[in-house]
């Protein structure tokens, strides 16, 4: 079983394919690549692009990037806020639904290539490796408390990057579980023979 981690960069290629919104400066037909047609192009109309995209024409001064609302200040707050409350009983809560998937990594290459289309830089990447930093948190946390009936039900809302971050030790526990699963089946097959 491979138990190599995606490099950021990988991470962030795979990211790519996430669409955004531009604002178009010039005028053009629309593009027809195999993950789809994309345009047509008009100034100062809105179009979802690929990330690949958008920064390609953003880096030739062609289109201005619409930063996702996800990625304002005000939510990114609400999110840091939400991902450090705990229960009841002291437990940090599940992971936030309103982030995607890839947010970790559609953050670095906006914030790389676009960063003068955010309203402050230097505090939107703070507040995402707070969230960064809770997240990871909650999956050590929660990998000492596993479940082996259900190890994966917390996952549901784990981003790309802290999946890639636990891909070893989830790799490794999950086959010591199918292990002891097996064990626990086989014994009681055995017992009712």
């Amino acid at each position: 079983m491979n138990q190599r981690s995606w490099t950021p960069l990988e991470s962030e290629f795979l990211a790519e394919n996430e669409l955004v919104e531009i604002m178009p400066s010039f005028k053009g037909e629309a593009f027809h690549f195999i993950s789809g047609t994309f345009g047509p192009f008009r100034p100062a109309k809105p179009v979802k692009v690929p990330l690949w995209l958008a920064v390609y024409l953003k880096q030739r001064n062609k289109c201005d990037v619409q930063v996702p609302n996800w990625l304002s200040i005000e939510f990114l707050k609400r999110v840091r806020t939400e991902e450090r409350h705990k229960d009841d009983k002291g437990a940090l809560s599940a992971f936030t639904e309103v982030l995607p998937y890839h947010y970790f990594e559609v953050a670095h290459v906006l914030l790389t290539q676009c960063e003068g289309d955010f309203e402050d830089p230097a505090q939107t990447k703070s507040i995402l490796e707070d969230i960064k930093e809770a997240r990871k948190e909650k999956l050590v946390k929660e990998l000492r408390n596993m479940d082996p009936d259900t190890p994966v039900k917390y996952l549901s809302f784990a981003g790309a990057h802290e999946l890639n971050y636990m891909r070893p030790v989830f790799q490794a526990a999950f086959a010591a579980v199918h292990q002891m699963q097996t064990i626990k089946e086989r014994a009681s097959a055995q017992d009712q023979q």
